[in-house]
């Protein structure tokens, strides 16, 4: 008999048996694992590829159009990384006892929110039911609006099995068989409805639904840029998550695209085509840094709001135009940082701290109380002179992992949890820059590469952020000429 891991850490093994009537329903076992207990657990799941995995193998082919694509790909996470169960596999878990046998004819599916005709297995179609009512509350939740009206439609795993069925519109079977999908919203008066026409993918699925949500909510779905953006927030919101998970090839073209696409190229007013998956990424990093960004999230909820109820004068310039240099100064940043474990919310600007730096005479020194493991940048109001020279005391300890050691801000022996530093500046035209980062360890100096004001962060991966914890006082002196 199998047993779903629903968590594994160093010391524990957490399993939900299967359920055979011997043990209560949704019983978990817990054990203690011995010191010299080695566990391998494997998936098929390219989600699980974690920060500071090891590639194995990879065997790919070259195509005509010169493109390499993998055929197989094998990686091993770190060992100390802990197994915990996601929802996919708790859905898996949780409607197991439904049939995985695909239906060879549709038929109708419905939950609260959502009505469709599917040739979808039982369980599949339970799940994506599933999915798509969490989507549903974690909109409300967000908005603060009830999701209102339901959102129907075709979801469509083989069209073979679809023979007797005459489909109304022709560009949603398109869509279908070319392996995407497509809401069609429309209104009359104070009526509204949204049909969707999609393929059995499930991103696909939440990503057009949440165009029928909103426009059955709000009466419209807003500019392309907010339409699309919010859409790709809702495809890969999580309850309670507040790391970015999103799919690793969106992920990879945001990191290793250049040049990055520039703020006013995607915030783009009115309806734009809806473009390539390639624009709906960018448009989803927009969103996602607006929606999680303690500078700019008070203003992008009602914002949307207005733009999808197309209240009159609403804009993304007429909301965020008085702080578009700072605004494009950290979504740069952003996208320069960015990948699946990072933290939005802990990483924003200090822009209150900004322009409260002063210099150090001499010998003078200035103390910086705090400075946080989980975080980005953090102010210390210093101002440092290009060519004078620094020393830098660091005292206390903090931690880079939940299970790891505690260090001080030399770091570990590799470097990693070391104290570094970047110079912030201000130019003429009022735009803004960051220096290279640099290391500062716990008593070292160095000698400003240019002017600007001194910032200070723990060197940890930016996508590791989360589970940081500690702070240390610094001291930062300007070393008396000779």
């Amino acid at each position: 008999a199998w047993a779903a891991v629903r968590q594994a850490t160093k010391g524990s093994l957490v399993i939900e048996p299967p359920p055979t009537g011997d043990l209560p329903r949704s019983t978990a076992l817990r054990f203690k694992l011995a010191a010299d207990v080695r566990g391998v657990f494997e998936s098929g799941d390219p989600q699980r590829i974690e920060a500071g995995a090891t590639l194995v193998e990879c065997r790919a082919v070259r195509l005509s159009t010169g493109d390499v694509v993998a055929r197989s790909l094998a990686v091993r996470n770190p060992a100390t990384a802990a197994v915990v169960r996601k929802e996919d596999d708790v859905l898996a878990a949780k409607y197991q006892k439904l049939s995985d046998e695909p239906r060879s004819a549709p038929r109708d599916v419905r939950s609260a929110h959502f009505a469709f005709k599917t040739d979808l297995s039982d369980r599949e179609a339970a799940i994506v039911l599933d999915k798509l009512e969490r989507m549903a509350g974690m909109l409300q939740g967000y908005f603060r609006r009830p999701a209102t009206g339901v959102v129907e439609g075709f979801v469509v795993r083989d069209l073979a099995a679809w023979r007797a069925h005459r489909f109304e519109e022709e560009l949603g079977l398109e869509k279908i068989r070319a392996g995407a999908g497509v809401c069609f919203n429309s209104r009359l008066g104070d009526q509204r409805r949204a049909v969707l026409y999609s393929c059995a993918d499930h991103g696909v699925i939440q990503h057009e639904c949440m165009h029928g949500l909103c426009h059955m909510t709000f009466g419209s779905t807003g500019p392309t840029w907010l339409a699309e953006g919010v859409a790709e927030l809702g495809n890969y919101w999580r309850d309670g998550q507040r790391e970015i998970d999103i799919d690793p090839g969106v992920m990879g073209f945001l990191q290793n695209t250049e040049p990055k696409r520039r703020l006013l190229e995607i915030a783009v007013p009115g309806r734009t085509d809806a473009g390539t998956w390639q624009d709906y990424a960018w448009r989803w990093a927009l969103c996602h840094l607006l929606a999680n960004n303690a500078n700019y999230a008070d203003r992008f909820k009602p914002l949307a709001i207005a733009l999808m109820e197309e209240q009159p004068g609403a804009s993304f310039e007429s909301v965020y135009g008085s702080v578009a240099k700072e605004l494009s100064f950290e979504y740069d940043l952003f996208l320069r940082t960015v990948g699946n474990g990072y933290r939005a919310d802990l990483v924003a600007w200090p822009w209150k701290d900004c322009g409260k730096n002063r210099g150090l005479a001499a010998g003078a020194s200035a103390r910086i109380p705090r400075v946080k493991a989980a975080a980005g940048w953090q102010a210390t109001r210093v101002r440092v002179e290009q060519g004078a020279e620094y020393e830098v005391q660091a005292t206390g300890t903090w931690q880079t992992s939940a299970a790891g050691p505690a260090v001080t801000a030399a770091g570990d022996a590799d470097g990693h949890g070391r104290l570094v530093a970047a110079v912030f500046r201000t130019q003429a035209d009022e735009t803004f820059t960051l220096g290279d980062e640099f290391p500062v360890g716990a008593g070292g100096s160095f000698t400003a590469a240019e002017d600007g004001a001194l910032f200070l962060r723990c060197g940890d991966a930016w996508t590791q952020l989360g589970d940081n914890s500690g702070e240390l006082s610094v001291t930062v002196r300007r070393v008396a000429a000779p």
